[in-house]
């Protein structure tokens, strides 16, 4: 079992800076603070030559930074990405990889971003569509977006009526909804608890913060 903790040395966080940014511009290498968009896809080694060679050639590359994290190394290095869960095993502890996950791309890249969206490597996203949905909002602000779902008791989650949104379709974070994460993470990685769903804990984790689902669809339920 992999925990929440996030054990990467300065020397590894400054390889990762010093690559060059594949999907963006240049001069944002320099920048101190962007309206952008960063995209994290979390994916494994038995995944790395399918799904997530597919995702890196269509729309990870209309993000204005990706990076994919994973458990080993890609034998395609120009592919930006990081092996940050090697100690865990595949499809377990979901929860607590993305916890490294979002505690990487806030407190290691040098970077920072304006919205921060999560995806897994079977996910496919209409990049242009959620930059100009993004437009519309606060990245100062907390917000949370993507996929509602909402289960209860009766139809057998043992989380009662926890909520959030589902992660294979991904799910959308400001910067402010990400730095108060890592706030709380830095006093207790331990924060969000133990779920065997990935999507339910880190709703759950959100909303002692104060963080809840916002609303995404249009008047005719259409998902923006």
């Amino acid at each position: 079992m992999c925990s929440p903790i996030l054990n990467v040395t300065k020397e590894e966080a400054d390889l990762v800076n010093s690559k060059s940014f594949v999907y963006q511009n240049n001069s944002l290498k320099t920048a101190e603070f962007h309206k952008k968009l960063l995209c994290w896809v979390h994916t494994m080694s038995d995944r790395q030559n399918t799904r997530a060679l597919a995702v890196n050639e269509t729309w990870l590359k209309r993000c204005d930074y990706g990076i994919f994290f994973t458990n080993k190394k890609m034998k395609k290095s120009l592919i930006n990405h990081y092996s940050l869960w090697d100690d865990c095993e595949n499809n377990i502890d979901a929860l607590n990889k993305t916890i490294r996950a979002w505690r990487f791309v806030f407190s290691k890249l040098l970077t920072k971003f304006d919205w921060y969206y999560k995806a897994d490597d079977d996910t496919f996203m209409l990049t242009e569509n959620l930059k100009k949905f993004l437009q519309n909002f606060d990245p100062m602000q907390p917000h949370y977006f993507g996929v509602h779902y909402k289960q209860t008791e009766e139809n057998g989650n043992p989380y009662g009526s926890a909520s959030g949104f589902n992660s294979g379709s991904g799910y959308i974070l400001s910067y402010e909804a990400v730095r108060l994460l890592n706030k709380a993470l830095d006093k207790n990685p331990y924060f969000c608890g133990d779920f065997l769903y990935e999507d339910v804990g880190l709703g759950n984790c959100l909303a002692k913060l104060n963080i809840f689902p916002a609303q995404t669809t249009y008047e005719n339920g259409n998902h923006s």
